[in-house]
């Protein structure tokens, strides 16, 4: 039977302990999106929209963050209007080096796709930059909006016409939100009555916040707190369980080990022996 170096068995035991303990090593983060809206409809509030994101986007900034940190949170701004578009995104340590002016002239040059809102489309692009295991992944979504749908039809300027008050659009990835913290600005009091009634009949409204015009007024919008790595009880039972058999592993390894060295030292013995004999 070929023997197995001893070197080589500490090597295997090495990548072992390595890779049972590489889950507790992950890094939990936040992934934030900001949508705001840029359309006609909501022309009267986009300047306050910029000044909240502006603000909001300011405090994430002065999150303190050490130089040997991973810098793993994720930010985006998306323009909310007949095609919705990231407009800036980077980790938390870009946002700490970007300069506010350059999403907001972004926003601003937008004016070509503001005729119309694609509500839709805004929140499904906002869903996919929030992807992730939500164990690890703490997702926020900041939307300043009227949510007023209106998509374009056969052109950017030519939009469907919308129902006042305007229900969700068809299509509207709610199971998608469902990990997700999500705070709407700057509805109209209308619009959020009907908005509400579907948020609550699918059980989201402990996570789907809706703020009327006044009410966004007198908010206090504040950044996401820390990540934290969130566990389960069944999480923390699978850990447990992945513990005991790598624990099992392992022990079957050393002993492996200690016997294989024990092996090579009667082999030296007898060998050294030998030679004194002769």
């Amino acid at each position: 039977m070929k023997r197995v170096p001893v070197v080589t068995l500490a090597v295997l035991i090495a990548v072992q302990l390595a890779s049972g303990f590489a889950a507790a090593n992950e890094h939990p983060s936040n992934r934030v999106v900001v949508l705001v809206d840029a359309s006609l409809s909501f022309r009267s509030r986009s300047q306050e929209a910029v000044q909240a994101t502006t603000a909001l986007l300011d405090t994430m900034a002065r999150t303190r963050l050490h130089r040997w940190e991973v810098s793993a949170d994720s930010i985006a701004v998306i323009s909310l209007d007949a095609l919705p578009e990231v407009i800036w995104q980077g980790t938390l340590r870009d946002l700490k080096n970007a300069d506010p002016a350059v999403w907001q002239q972004r926003f601003l040059a937008r004016r070509d796709f503001s005729k119309c809102t694609d509500v839709g489309a805004g929140f499904g692009l906002a869903v996919r930059l929030l992807q992730g295991d939500p164990r690890l992944v703490h997702k926020y979504l900041f939307a300043f909006t009227d949510l007023v749908d209106e998509p374009p039809a056969g052109s950017v300027g030519t939009c469907r016409p919308a129902k006042r008050p305007c229900p969700p659009p068809v299509g509207f990835p709610w199971e998608s939100l469902r990990d997700v913290s999500v705070s709407v600005f700057w509805v109209p009091a209308d619009e959020k009555l009907e908005w509400h009634r579907v948020v609550a009949a699918k059980g989201m409204d402990e996570t789907f916040h809706l703020f009327s015009t006044r009410e966004s007024g007198a908010a206090v919008i504040t950044p996401p707190p820390t990540a934290r790595l969130t566990t389960t009880e069944t999480d923390r039972q699978e850990r447990k369980n992945q513990v005991g058999a790598f624990g099992v592993q392992a022990l079957k390894l050393i002993v492996l080990v200690v016997l294989l060295g024990a092996l090579a030292l009667g082999a030296l013995l007898i060998v050294a022996r030998r030679r004194t004999a002769v």
